[in-house]
């Protein structure tokens, strides 16, 4: 027996799933409209893990993969003249069950960067996916307490799992020291998987003492407490310019990332803009996280400058102009920084002041907030 839900989608544009029936369309109304989303109980739910990396990478891939119990979705790109090296790497990456291997080998010096995550997630064979940069490591339980995810939320292909991410509040801190350690042998710095909080409790005290922080690029992960799901609590807004990392349904009702974007800045930012202007439901899970940590990829504070190129904005907003031409209407998910303002002209709530810097034998060590010149 197959269940009905009432459902609508605002993408006029994105193909049906064969799934969906009765969809129409009329002019004073521009968006798909589904009566009769049909879902199906006897779905097995997972969530396959997609990342990306180049070829210089793949010393981290089997250590990185410890980090995750579930299926793993990985893109490895690799230039015409490394064929060799990827043919080894095929054969050494055959020992792990679970990993799903896709190459892309380049035909120029771009790295399209939302190709390879369209392609992870083309070969994802599980109900649900995450992306998240290989530099993200998952923490000790967020497979196992993804996995407890509620029916009622996983079955709906408009739910958004949202999973909060951290890093260092500044690489000089030890720990993060320890993160990127100088491999003498190799002559090489390695990164330590295991250098970082992997616990809630571990997270807590290190934002507590202002060694962490959120991603910086990120929607602050601090949400009014309207009401909870299992695990997931509403999160009721999402600033406009912000990354997020989403527990997705693999079908045709979410859409994939813009190709046409290759630099890291707004790659994330503009799938998450056209989420928010959609109808689907954002949960922000309270139990565990990704976190940052130095040594490989790119470091957030160089995805903050691409964000001022100003032919990647340039970019960035005509992709957004021409989505919202086509969502004219439908309002999107309140911006955080709005509610805040609201706070302050109402009740006289002080707005966070968000990186105090201080300085500590010669190095800059950033603070999180500060509230009317007191450290939080």
């Amino acid at each position: 027996m197959k269940e009905n839900f009432v459902q609508r989608f605002v993408d006029a544009e994105m193909p049906s799933d064969s799934s969906v029936s009765d969809t129409y369309r009329t002019d004073d109304y521009p968006f798909t409209v589904i009566n009769n989303f049909e879902l199906f109980p006897e779905d097995v739910f997972d969530i396959t893990l997609v990342t990306y990396a180049g070829l210089d990478s793949r010393q981290f891939i089997a250590e990185y993969a410890g980090h995750w119990d579930g299926p793993i979705s990985l893109v490895i790109y690799y230039s015409p003249a490394a064929e060799s090296e990827m043919e080894a790497l095929k054969h050494e990456l055959g020992r792990f069950n679970k990993l799903t291997f896709t190459p892309y080998r380049l035909e120029s010096d771009v790295i399209p960067i939302n190709k390879l995550k369209n392609l992870g997630i083309q070969a994802v064979s599980t109900t649900h996916y995450l992306f998240a940069e290989l530099n993200l490591v998952p923490s000790k339980s967020l497979y196992r307490v993804l996995k407890a995810t509620p029916g009622y939320l996983w079955r709906d292909p408009y739910f958004v799992g949202v999973v909060p991410v951290f890093e260092w509040a500044h690489d000089a801190y030890p720990e993060a020291v320890r993160n990127y350690q100088h491999c003498y042998s190799c002559a090489v710095r390695r990164r330590n998987y295991h250098a970082y909080p992997q616990t809630l409790p571990a997270l807590k005290e290190c934002l507590d003492q202002y060694r962490c922080r959120p991603l910086q690029t990120a929607t602050i992960p601090m949400q009014f407490v309207t009401f909870s799901f299992l695990h997931y609590r509403n999160m009721n807004c999402i600033d406009a310019l912000t990354e997020l990392y989403m527990v997705l349904r693999k079908s045709e009702v979410i859409p994939r990332y813009y190709e046409v974007i290759t630099e890291r800045g707004y790659d994330n930012m503009e799938l998450v803009e056209r989420l928010r202007y959609s109808t689907t439901k954002f949960g922000m899970l309270a139990d565990e996280f990704l976190f940052r940590v130095p040594g490989i990829g790119v470091h957030s504070n160089v995805v903050l400058e691409n964000q001022k190129n100003a032919t990647l904005r340039h970019q960035y907003d005509v992709i957004c102009m021409e989505y919202y031409s086509h969502v004219e209407g439908i309002n999107p998910t309140t911006q955080c920084s709005d509610i805040e303002e609201s706070m302050y002209s109402w009740i006289g709530f002080k707005k966070y002041v968000w990186m105090e810097e201080e300085v500590v034998n010669g190095t800059v060590f950033p603070k999180i907030a500060v509230l009317r010149g007191k450290k939080l």
